[in-house]
């Protein structure tokens, strides 16, 4: 069974409107608190899908619920701008996807100091990891 991806291809101000609507339609959502817009989307390229990241006031939703809420989430979103849209949760994703969403777009913040401490920890963490892994290959290579 073969199956077919397409490609889409919007003008700036098409995907401006699309923005605004994804934005419009996370507004009434009071557990996210702060949402990203990432990947292909973003660039001057034709794209498969809407990549929409979320992060979710703590207890809003089990951490168990997280793959479910994203699929409602991304059902609706599709619904709102006719177009593929996948969403991811940041609470408990990996940290490369969590850097990887935050540094797109950001669409929707009601809590800056806690996105800003959540970047904060998070560059951090990925700046320490990123000296250990170079010493451990430094060491791996020299010895």
């Amino acid at each position: 069974m073969e199956s077919k991806m397409y490609r889409f291809t919007l003008s700036r101000e098409e995907k401006e409107r699309v923005r605004e609507c994804i934005r419009a339609a996370l507004e009434p959502h009071g557990e996210i608190l702060f949402a990203t817009l990432h990947g292909s989307f973003l660039l001057d390229v034709p794209f498969e899908d809407i990549d929409v990241a979320v992060y979710l006031r703590e207890g809003s939703v089990g951490a168990e619920e997280y793959l479910r809420y994203a699929f409602r989430l991304a059902d609706e979103l599709e619904k709102q701008v006719g177009l593929p849209v996948d969403v991811q949760v940041l609470n408990e994703a990996p940290r490369g996807m969590q850097f990887s969403a935050t540094a797109g777009e950001l669409l929707l913040s009601r809590d800056e100091e806690l996105r800003c401490n959540f970047l904060e920890r998070l560059w951090l963490e990925i700046m320490d990891f990123d000296y250990h892994a170079r010493q451990m290959l430094k060491e791996a290579f020299q010895g």
